[in-house]
Parts: structure tokens; sequence; C-alpha cells
């Protein structure tokens, strides 16, 4: 009995040490990448109205995220894509800073993009198209849409 009891006790340590190893976790190894994180509902658009409100403005969080590693700041530009916005910049929105910045060990950022109310919006719809490019001008997300809708009465 005495044998068996060692014996088992010799086998449970084989065991143990059998299955010990040096597994480390792996830590992420591509590029940080960024795109806006629009919600479901959203998709590729967000569509904003003076319609049931008084206000001269309208600002509007656009967030965007990063994938990836956050071990830094990470700078990019939005950018209206003028081939398709309808738009005037500092009449229908404000322009837009010259850079944006998510800090190191953050994800994501809501971007504030402020959209002004003029007359001529009572009876027609404007369109401001956004890219998403790296600080160096690298375009790194497809176009994004956000259209400021008719006022009525």
């Amino acid at each position: 009995m005495k044998t068996l009891y060692i014996f088992t006790i010799l086998l449970f340590l084989l065991y143990i040490a059998g299955s010990c190893n040096d597994d480390q976790q792996k830590l992420f190894s591509g590029s940080t990448t960024m795109h806006f994180a629009l919600s479901d509902n959203e998709l590729d658009s967000i569509a904003c109205s003076f319609l049931n409100t008084s206000e001269s403005y309208i600002t509007v969080n656009l967030p965007v995220e990063l994938n990836g590693y956050a071990g830094q700041n990470y700078r990019f530009r939005l950018k209206a894509d003028s081939s398709q916005t309808t738009a005037i910049v500092n009449k229908h929105y404000q322009p837009l800073e010259e850079f944006y910045e998510i800090k190191k060990d953050e994800y994501s950022l809501n971007v504030p993009i402020t959209l002004n109310y003029s007359p001529e919006l009572d009876s027609l719809s404007v369109k401001l198209v956004l890219q998403l490019l790296n600080y160096n001008l690298h375009r790194v997300k497809s176009l994004q849409t956000m259209e400021t809708l008719q006022k009525k009465y």
C-alpha cells in the first residue's frame, strides 16, 4: 500500500512537472489603425437636423477609435472631401482643427463637429463628407458622411 501511495505521488509530480511550460502571453504585434466608431444605427453617416431646435448650432461628437496598441499618442486629421461636400465651411460648419490626438493608453476620442444653422437650411439639405487621415496625410479610413438636414416649421 505504501508503494502504491509513493507511486501515485510520483506520478502526480511527473504530471505537474510535464504540464508546466513557458507559455508567455503574446502581445499585439500588428500596426495600429483608426476608424470611425459609429453605432449599428449610424453605419456610415450621422443625420442631423435643426427641425426641433431653435439653437444656432449643433455639436455632434464623432467617435474615432484605435485598433491595436495605444502605447503612444496618435494624431489624426479630419478633412472635408471637396468632391462630395456641399456644406460650406464657416457657414454650415465650423472649421476643423489642424489635428486631433488620442492620448497614450486611450483607445478613443469623441471629436466635436459644430454644425451651424443658416436660414437657407429651411429649404436646402447640405452634406459634410469627412475623411479620416493620419497626421502625415495618408488616408486611414473611407469617407464618412454627416448631413445637415432641412429645418421645417
